[in-house]
């Protein structure tokens, strides 16, 4: 599965992305964080006080959301997953949601940050203002992805991620 990201400046929409892996939000400034209240399916979940957050598919889920504590999701599992980046409080875990789900991330900076980085599968990229919003869904365009009839899933992940040695 794939994303489709908008964001929208002003209640008018600026740029679209599709994305295979991951959405990433930042902080720009230096030893700031940024807040990101999120919503899904129109009801807010919490407000983000972190360096940034993750959203991530089940491709995406073992590269930088892994990386910030994130679970690992199957590549046939049809969910989304949100990975603070450095929560400012414990409390503040990864949530794993039904693909179909839509999800929406308003930027609130910090006294003092003038922007915060959108990053759509670390390549592209663009700057982040107060108020701005990015709406996240499943994208309509799917994407096959060949695997190996020689090792699972399971193999691969032993050995990119050494599980069982010492």
């Amino acid at each position: 599965m794939r994303h489709e990201i908008r964001v929208y400046r002003d209640d008018r929409e600026i740029q679209n992305y599709p994305a295979l892996n991951d959405l990433v939000m930042t902080r720009t400034a230096l030893s700031r964080m940024v807040d990101l209240e999120t919503f899904v399916d129109g009801s807010k979940v919490t407000t983000y006080h972190a360096d940034g957050l993750i959203i991530a598919t089940p491709t995406g889920s073992t590269a930088y959301s892994l990386s910030a504590a994130g679970p690992i999701l199957l590549p046939d599992l049809e969910a989304l997953v949100v990975t603070p980046i450095c929560p400012h409080s414990l409390n503040q875990r990864p949530l794993v949601l039904p693909q179909h789900t839509e999800i929406e991330v308003r930027v609130q900076l910090a006294a003092g940050a003038d922007s915060a980085t959108l990053t759509i599968d670390g390549q592209e990229w663009l700057p982040m203002s107060n108020g701005d919003r990015v709406v996240a869904r499943r994208s309509p365009h799917s994407v096959r992805i060949v695997s190996s009839p020689f090792r699972n899933r399971f193999e691969i992940l032993h050995t990119k991620l050494h599980w069982g040695d010492r």
